[in-house]
């Protein structure tokens, strides 16, 4: 695609498919870290990013309680399919928390408040039970929050051609852990890595004589051997 000019649609949601953060991240013990890894993969790849209402603050899938949760049609025909089939309701519910439509579906969570603060009155689908701490309100106080870090990133990707236009060069290829790519413009090249796992990943990568641009952990260090649990790392060449 790209040799002929191709351009990428990038994106991990949609309001078909359940939240990036519960199918790929780790929302109970890494979810700062997987979500900012999973939006930095996002805007580092050649394309237009696109993102789901909810990604900037972290939303996860609908931690529902029994199948009347659900509202999809698709979803509750699954469900009377898979009871025809012999699974029990917390089997189907279990199936339903992974792979409903509704999990992007949910009212979007401005505050804690009743209804997320997104209506006065009972929306279409249950607000999601996390909103104490994923919404809107409380995630713009936090200057580490995923909210910053997509503000951070979309001001790189404006402001940089080689993550606009730059070719790609797949790095890593046999590594089944680490996703690595370099982008490279005009004798320019970032370096972009990324660990979709919830523990260290060893790193057969050089990385001296490139600087951080951004990363999801605090700290940086040219020797690294090995990134940590759903570490990302944009680094420039010198």
């Amino acid at each position: 695609m790209e040799e002929a000019g191709g351009w990428n649609a990038i994106f991990w949601n949609c309001h078909d498919q359940p939240r990036a953060l519960s199918r790929f991240g780790d929302p109970i013990h890494y979810p700062k870290e997987s979500v900012k890894m999973l939006a930095a993969v996002l805007f580092t790849r050649r394309g237009t990013p696109y993102m789901l209402y909810g990604d900037e603050i972290g939303m996860t899938n609908l931690n529902t309680q029994t199948i009347s949760d659900y509202v999809d049609i698709e979803s509750l025909n699954a469900a009377e399919l898979l009871k025809k089939q012999g699974l029990n309701e917390a089997q189907i519910l279990e199936i339903l928390q992974a792979k409903s439509q509704d999990n992007g579906r949910s009212p979007m969570q401005w505050t804690n408040k009743a209804n997320g603060g997104f209506s006065t009155t009972k929306p279409w689908l249950m607000v999601n039970d996390n909103l104490e701490t994923v919404n809107v309100e409380e995630v713009s106080k936090d200057p580490d929050s995923i909210y910053a870090y997509y503000k951070k990133l979309i001001e790189l990707k404006k402001n940089n051609p080689v993550l606009q236009h730059g070719s790609t060069t797949p790095l890593l290829v046999e590594d089944e852990n680490l996703y690595a790519f370099a982008r490279t413009l005009d004798g320019q090249e970032i370096l972009c890595i990324h660990n979709f796992y919830g523990k260290k990943a060893p790193l057969h990568l050089d990385l001296h004589g490139y600087e951080r641009l951004l990363s999801n952990y605090p700290d940086y260090q040219e020797d690294l051997t090995a990134l940590r649990p759903y570490e990302s790392l944009i680094l420039q060449k010198r």
